[in-house]
């Protein structure tokens, strides 16, 4: 037997410098070498399925095309080996010498790829890679199986990786890519319920897609979009710093998220996905490059999104309603506080989350002292939730509560609470507006807001004495509890003790939280 003999090429010094300025100017993440091995390998196996149409022979008894990944953590390597088409020596040194070569490009250009030559013992092609010390996450299964389920998830090739089964002690083979793309089926071979799964996988969105548009154009531009309308707008979509926009695929292979350049911002609530082997890459296919193309998909999609639009207004109108704004809604509602934390918990909002009113949650110290200057906005009112508001109770339709409809209890209660709270509050009322919370505090229309008094203290001017609006909600099991109390003592600590609940939240502290603290724990003991 003829002892196989190894040969050595190196690249050229020049050569050497410029994959050197490539590597660690260009790629600006590492886990993606893995995605172009395998999509170089999946290259191999279309590159034989197209030769054997006129040379069956080259599968030789072995039409199971696959691509495997194997792990060897004594040694440092990571295997990638396929049973494609395989390489001849001067193919090899040809492709795997030349910067910017590409086998597959060459061989769909020519049309015919001369393999005549092959001398092998088996079929394909194996790649070892030997990883760096530093390197070491890419030898754990767990990390290739992500990165595989990330990037090459969709592509038809199966492919496996070795694991190892702890309690047989054997290792097996394990297809990790579901390779099955939705988008690349034919539309009537698609459910309705097959449509909507995948865009809760796509989106992580727990609801249905309001309507979706699926289209494969053929012609100067190849291309397959498949875009979908939430039923509801994305909790960020007005956060100018986070990323909206399409995926991008190429040939099945994940290149992106958040996609810029195909919708405009006002389309950004769209979502979905546009898969086309036409797009302009930067070498290393993390950036998609601007050119005519481009433009010329992206007014497309806009197209395609805007016809989406007036075939649900056309056709459901009923669904259109929900995208749309609420037509009744006059005034364009906001919240202040110290974070977001504290606004998007504030029991302000309860009144409208219960009615699905979208608010303004504002955050920035700046904000308080900027809504007072923005008044309005194409027409609409700012209005502060934390401050009353008459005009709620049409747009909610809830009912301004009034004597006849609560019982005689709860209105002497209420006297009580007037009694007990003298003039540290400016009114005390019964409300529906909340729903979790026992009560609240309002500010007056004229007043000055919790905000602004504290960006006051916080400048060194004084501040006038705040008087809120305290607000009792008659069905909360607490209010209902405490309305039983005869005695006065025990009353009078439990109003108080309502009160420094409803001013820690809307102010955040206490002038005395030691009385606070030691009240609670008075009436925790009986």
């Amino acid at each position: 037997m003829k002892t196989q003999k190894k040969e050595v090429y190196n690249f050229q010094s020049e050569t050497k410098k410029l994959l050197h300025l490539m590597i660690h100017s260009l790629y600006s993440n590492k886990e993606i070498f893995l995605r172009e091995l395998i999509s170089n390998s999946s290259d191999a196996i279309d590159k034989l399925r197209f030769e054997s149409i006129s040379s069956p022979e080259l599968y030789e008894n072995d039409s199971d095309v696959k691509i495997q990944i194997s792990i060897n953590k004594a040694q440092r390597t990571l295997i990638i080996s396929d049973n494609g088409i395989g390489m001849t020596k001067e193919d090899t040194i040809e492709n795997l010498g030349t910067i910017a070569k590409s086998g597959t490009k060459s061989f769909l250009q020519e049309g015919e790829y001369n393999i005549t030559n092959i001398v092998k013992k088996t079929r394909g092609t194996e790649i070892t890679l030997f990883l760096k010390k530093e390197e070491e996450e890419f030898l754990e299964t767990w990390r290739i199986k992500n990165i595989i389920s990330k990037y090459s998830d969709h592509i038809t090739i199966p492919i496996h990786i070795q694991d190892y089964d702890k309690k047989n002690k054997t290792y097996f083979w394990e297809q990790i890519n579901k390779a099955k793309a939705l988008w690349t089926l034919n539309k009537s071979s698609i459910t309705e319920e097959e449509y909507k799964d995948f865009y809760k996988h796509l989106t992580n969105d727990q609801n249905d897609p309001l309507i979706w548009s699926h289209n494969h154009v053929e012609g100067n531009q190849e291309y397959i979009s498949l875009l979908y309308i939430p039923e509801k707008a994305a909790w960020d979509i007005w956060n100018r710093d986070n990323k909206h926009g399409l995926k991008l695929y190429v040939k099945r292979v994940y290149i992106m998220d958040n996609s810029q350049a195909f919708l405009p911002n006002y389309l950004r609530f769209i979502k979905g996905l546009i898969d086309s082997s036409d797009l302009p890459l930067n070498i290393s296919r993390e950036i998609l490059q601007d050119n005519s193309i481009t433009e010329k998909l992206r007014k497309s999609l806009i197209k395609k999104s805007l016809s989406m639009l007036e075939k649900l207004a056309q056709k459901n109108n009923e669904k259109y309603q929900i995208f749309w704004k609420n037509e009744q809604q006059e005034k364009i509602y906001y919240i202040t506080a110290d974070s977001y934390s504290s606004a998007n918990n504030s029991p302000h909002l309860e009144l409208f989350k219960k009615n699905n009113i979208d608010v303004l949650l504002l955050s920035d110290r700046i904000d308080e002292w900027m809504m007072n200057y923005l008044s309005e906005f194409e027409g609409k009112k700012f209005q502060s939730i934390s401050k009353e508001d008459i005009s709620l109770n049409k747009l909610t339709k809830e009912k301004k509560i009034k004597n006849k409809d609560v019982s005689t209890e709860m209105i002497e209660f209420l006297k009580k609470v007037k009694n007990i709270l003298g003039n540290q509050v400016k009114d005390v009322r019964l409300t529906h507006r909340l729903t979790e919370t026992p009560c609240v505090l309002l500010s007056d229309s004229t007043e000055m807001t919790t905000q602004m008094a504290k960006l006051f203290s916080a400048a060194g001017q004084s501040v006038p004495e705040l008087k809120y609006i305290f607000e009792i909600n008659p069905d909360h099991i607490l209010i209902k509890k405490i309305c039983t109390i005869n005695n006065e003592n025990e009353l009078h600590q439990w109003i108080k003790l309502l009160l420094d609940q409803a001013l820690l939240a809307e102010k955040g502290n206490l002038e005395n939280p030691h009385k606070f603290i030691s009240r609670m724990n008075k009436l925790l003991i009986k």
